[in-house]
């Protein structure tokens, strides 16, 4: 279309209203997800001097721990089969540079979690943290990127 947009069919928007029914219906992720949506966290990289960005889709703080929260569709939620898709996407990558963002900016530790919702019947719901693990591979890869850059 001329104005850039997509316009989805009735299928695919009742196929979405029941996974959003689906998360709002998880206490967690519910609870998870009151938080600032979407808002943009710059820093320069100490390093390398690059100007980062990033832009969680929600930030909340829950229970006295601040939470960054990645929202992902998915065909299947459960934990071993979404760990290793989310690996296989970089989404440790993107994790670690969240953290990093939203840290340096609020000037405090958060946890980063994975709110996984399937795409399909029954639309199961699974909130995953990441772990310390999960978390240093990407942040890794992340440094790497950005020495690769600078380098470049």
């Amino acid at each position: 279309m001329k104005s850039g947009k997509t316009i989805i069919s009735q299928a695919d928007a009742d196929i979405m209203e029941k996974m959003y029914q689906s998360v709002m219906s998880n206490k967690y992720a519910q609870a998870l997800l009151s938080g600032e949506k979407e808002k943009s966290y710059y820093w320069t990289d100490d390093f390398t001097k690059i100007r980062c960005k990033c832009r969680p889709d929600c930030r909340t703080d829950f229970n006295n721990l601040s939470v960054i929260v990645d929202l992902k569709s998915c065909l299947h939620a459960d934990t071993e089969t979404f760990m290793r898709e989310a690996l296989k996407y970089g989404y440790d990558l993107q994790a670690s540079m969240y953290k990093t963002g939203v840290e340096t900016y609020e000037q405090k530790p958060h946890k980063f979690v994975f709110i996984a919702v399937e795409k399909q019947a029954p639309f199961a719901v699974n909130v995953l943290e990441a772990d310390e693990i999960f978390i240093r591979k990407g942040y890794d890869d992340f440094r790497n990127y950005l020495g690769m850059l600078k380098y470049c």
